[in-house]
């Protein structure tokens, strides 16, 4: 079997158990071996670009970002998404990370572990938008003043972005 078959296949399978659902033997290994080739992506097919809309904010002035895969080859290919890939994250000073996109209700919560394949026509982008409102912690109180890291990373592009911005009185 195909390594690419051999993926669909087990993505079918996983997808079948988590539903809940019985599927017929040799359903989940025909449905891998009719579906077209899947290209992933080279890294150099892929530009990650991270940007905010502002570099520094007032106390509960949102902190918009947004982190964008672009495919800049002139083929189709995919590239992994999910609740880990793109990543965004705010770092404090001291290197901990205050809030990330897998927050819930401004409490830290664990992202879920699966990545599903996205294609990306040539010279097409994937993009992922989130606002942070300073917030974090169990008190959900705001942070600091005082300076911060917006952190991304893209899983397969090997490179992450960074923007400083800061909280002002």
């Amino acid at each position: 079997m195909r390594r690419t078959s051999r993926r669909i296949f087990i993505a079918v399978v996983h997808a079948s158990i988590v539903a809940g659902m019985v599927i017929p033997p040799g359903t989940a290994m025909a449905a891998a071996q009719n579906h077209p080739r899947v290209v992933s992506c080279a890294p150099s097919a892929l530009r990650e670009t991270l940007s905010t809309n502002a570099t520094s904010y007032r106390p509960s002035e949102p902190v918009k970002m947004k982190v964008t895969i672009r495919n800049i080859s002139s083929r189709s290919c995919s590239v992994a998404i999910g609740p880990t890939s793109p990543s965004l994250s705010i770092v404090n000073a001291k290197g901990s990370v205050v809030w990330n996109n897998c927050y819930a209700g401004d409490q830290p919560g664990a992202c879920a572990m699966f990545l599903m394949l996205h294609t990306l026509n040539a010279n097409t982008a994937y993009t992922l938008a989130k606002s942070w409102n300073q917030r974090s912690g169990a008190n959900d109180g705001y942070v600091p003043r005082g300076g911060y890291v917006v952190r991304s990373n893209v899983s397969g592009v090997g490179v992450e972005k960074r923007i400083r911005i800061k909280l002002v009185s």
